[in-house]
């Protein structure tokens, strides 16, 4: 899944405002929306918390392994296991 952030998701990027991220990726994701699970979720988070340097677009995979947004970000730059932005 590929998601690229706005100028209101770049702008409002703090954890208070992730909840308003998620809502409005599954609401264009329509009937695909069970595809998002727990691993996309962190991955996103992670992408949001790693801005600007995640930027233009964040690429998100269900097959990485579940991993906290906060030791991804700084182990794996999101992207458990191969530590690339993506």
């Amino acid at each position: 899944m590929n998601v690229t952030p706005r100028a209101w998701g770049q702008t409002w990027a703090g954890p208070a405002t992730w909840f308003a991220h998620v809502d409005e990726v599954k609401s264009k994701l329509g009937s695909n929306s069970w595809r998002w699970t727990d691993t996309i979720q962190e991955q996103f988070y992670c992408h949001i918390a790693g801005l600007p340097a995640s930027l233009p677009q964040y690429n998100l995979e269900s097959w990485r392994p579940l991993v906290n947004w906060a030791q991804s970000l700084v182990q794996y730059r999101c992207n458990p296991y191969d530590g690339a932005w993506s």
